[in-house]
């Protein structure tokens, strides 16, 4: 799994909290994340990370650049599928 970020987050992100697009190509799945990632919103995060995971289990790209905020809980979903992805 790859993540990546971006210092700009635009605005209508910080109104998306925690929702996700999921786009694949190939081999690769990329997931767009968006807002808050939080306790409130990391369970949309790890669905969407276990149904990519499921479908291209090669390369699971996550994409941080809309992301406004971040906490543990949102954390543990990503570290929780890069287990996932790597058993």
């Amino acid at each position: 799994m790859v993540m990546t970020t971006a210092p700009s987050v635009p605005k209508d992100a910080w109104d998306r909290n925690g929702e996700t697009a999921h786009v694949e190509v190939e081999n690769r799945s990329t997931i767009v994340a968006y807002g808050a990632l939080d306790h409130a919103h990391s369970a949309k995060l790890y669905a969407s990370l276990s149904r990519a995971i499921a479908r291209s289990p090669h390369v699971v790209l996550v994409d941080l650049a809309n992301v406004s905020f971040i906490d543990t809980a949102g954390l543990g979903a990503l570290v929780s599928a890069d287990r996932q992805l790597r058993a």
